[in-house]
């Protein structure tokens, strides 16, 4: 049996396309057609699947990842945005930010839309699949739906502009990123209650969580750095300088190396985790967003 390789799938937003990275020697490899306007993308739990959110097609793109080839695109809602795939299930879940509402889609069959709050922009899945959790980013709130009966939760306020969400890997905690108030909100799952807030730079718009759950890193857009969060102790510890314009974050699964798309550029940083050093960036095309690692 051949050893499992990992790689990394980058969307063009402007050139509507997914490159693969081989991150063994950092090369990219022939770029993969993948719908109109590619935001977020996701990758199957048997890495053979990635899924990409077409915002103005309002629909989502499969990619077969054995063959790099695109499947026919799946009409899905209004503005789709971010994207989620519920534990041992098969089920996918999709945000659609211009019509408030959530839908699932499994074997290319779309559910019920959901409603939940104003601008849904991401969404998150507790590690035991029970519940999702959706950023609402004109409200100031996260929905919590039951996944189990499809239905939305009372909303958590939460801080301005909340664009991003993340669980801790025990899930325990989510951690919301708000965009408007430069901060982090810590919500405790089990309760569904704000913990406390952690400042970070300026204009923050996504977070990765390590494997160990020890550290988490944010991606401050307008600043140009990467705020460094101690999870145990709930503080900022630090940031990272970047150049240009960092958006989306991913994190090998040893925790070694944070890959950044730089949105104001056509590149992707690695950045070396124990050290926080910059490596050397990898090209990819023009306004680089969603990033995924898959393993296969």
């Amino acid at each position: 049996m051949s050893e499992k390789k990992q790689f990394l799938y980058v969307t063009t937003v402007a050139e509507n396309r997914v490159v693969p990275i081989a991150l063994d020697k950092h090369i990219s490899l022939p770029p993969i057609a993948s719908g109109v306007t590619p935001s977020s993308i996701v990758i199957s739990e048997d890495g053979e699947r990635a899924y990409i959110a077409n915002v103005l097609q309002n629909a989502i793109t499969p990619i077969d990842l054995i063959s790099h080839i695109p499947l026919a695109s799946i009409p899905v809602g209004n503005g789709p945005t971010s994207l989620a795939i519920r534990p041992k299930s098969k089920t996918l879940y999709v945000t659609n930010s211009k019509d408030n509402t959530v839908v699932s889609v499994k074997n290319r069959t779309k559910g019920e839309a959901i409603a939940v709050g104003r601008a849904p922009s991401s969404i998150a899945i507790t590690p035991n699949g029970k519940t999702a959790y959706v950023t609402n980013l004109e409200d100031n709130s996260v929905t919590p739906i039951d996944l189990e009966t499809n239905s939305a939760k009372s909303p958590i306020a939460v801080g301005k502009g909340p664009v991003t969400i993340a669980i801790a890997p025990k899930g325990k905690t989510a951690y919301v990123v708000n965009s408007k108030d430069n901060s982090i909100t810590l919500i405790d799952l089990k309760t569904e209650r704000t913990l406390k807030t952690i400042a970070v730079g300026n204009y923050p718009v996504s977070i990765a969580i390590t494997p160990n759950g020890q550290k988490a890193y944010v991606s401050n857009l307008k600043d140009n750095s990467i705020s460094v969060l101690n999870l145990k102790s709930s503080k900022c510890v630090g940031s990272i300088s970047m150049l240009h314009g960092p958006s989306h974050i991913a994190i090998t699964p040893d925790g070694k190396i944070a890959y950044v798309t730089n949105l104001h550029s056509t590149t992707v940083t690695p950045i070396a985790l124990a050290t926080h050093t910059l490596m050397a960036p990898i090209e990819v095309g023009r306004v680089p967003y969603g990033i995924v690692i898959a393993t296969r």
